[in-house]
């Protein structure tokens, strides 16, 4: 259930990406970065749920880092 949620994520994480190239292209850079902020959240989202299990309620991208960083760290360390 959790593979699938996260397949979910990082395919609508690519489509935000995607429609952001062609927002981009079209000139519409403003909108354009609010779907790339959406893409880089999706995916951090998607990693964090694949080796944690769950979903942190953050929006922040910098929060999100720091969250996967410590799983990372703490995965490493052990």
């Amino acid at each position: 259930m959790i593979s699938e949620r996260v397949r979910i994520m990082k395919n609508r994480a690519l489509e935000f990406l995607n429609l952001s190239k062609e927002l981009s292209e079209g000139g519409l850079e403003d909108i354009s970065s609010f779907h790339v902020h959406q893409a880089c959240q999706l995916r951090l989202k998607a990693s964090i749920l694949r080796i944690r299990g769950d979903i942190p309620r953050i929006r922040g991208i910098r929060e999100l880092i720091g969250i996967l960083a410590k799983i990372l760290d703490a995965r490493a360390a052990n």
